[in-house]
């Protein structure tokens, strides 16, 4: 019974409010200020290396935000859950920001790895010639150096920047005709240098599938 009462008195107090009157309110809306990243387009890193990612990057326009990173090396996206990262390889990150009003923002970084080399190059007449061949291959391939110099040598590297083979040519002014049979190494890309002392004259990616 109490409960009936209850009801009917609520709705007499909502009936005898009159229907027309209206109320007008000003709301003031502050927008948030935009959300904006910056960070290097680029860094140069060693394989191996530990950096901290909360390093790479500054936020305007929020004090309050939540970031997830990911690591892209080219065939595998990897989820970060620790900004103190080490560095694989070379790749990209992929940086996305959040902040406390659901704004988000987005950023990439690339990943350049330093492998060491002297970047001294300049191609010499002739070296152009050279071939290559099968590419791809399994670690095992033939190279024709038509006019090979004094002082020439091949290395190859992986895609970390590590030396896995150097040879040194014994040649005067002659062509160099030699196999190449790596040591066991994984598939991937390599980088195959020929040296006249410290200059490159000769740069040229090969493939191993294995």
């Amino acid at each position: 019974m109490k409960k009936a009462i209850i009801f009917a008195a609520l709705i007499t107090v909502f009936t005898i409010k009159p229907a027309f009157n209206q109320y007008a309110y000003k709301v003031n809306v502050k927008q948030p200020s935009p959300l904006i990243i910056t960070s290097p387009v680029a860094i140069n890193a060693t394989a191996g290396e530990v950096i901290i990612l909360n390093n790479l990057f500054d936020i305007s326009g929020s004090s309050v935000y939540y970031q997830t990173w990911q690591f892209w090396d080219g065939t595998l996206l990897q989820e970060i859950y620790d900004t103190v990262f080490t560095i694989p390889g070379g790749g990209k990150f992929y940086l996305t920001i959040i902040n406390e009003y659901g704004c988000t923002a987005l950023d990439t970084i690339q990943v350049n790895i330093l492998t060491g080399i002297k970047e001294i190059y300049h191609e010499r007449n002739g070296t152009q010639k050279i071939r290559i061949y099968p590419n791809p291959n399994a670690g095992t391939f033939d190279i024709i150096i038509p006019d090979c110099q004094p002082g020439l040598s091949i290395e190859i590297i992986n895609s970390l920047g590590t030396l896995v083979y150097l040879k040194r040519l014994d040649c005067n002014d002659n062509e160099y005709r030699a196999t190449i049979d790596l040591p066991v190494v994984d598939s991937g890309t390599y980088l195959l240098l020929v040296r006249e002392d410290e200059i490159i004259t000769f740069k040229h990616k090969i493939i191993i599938i294995n």
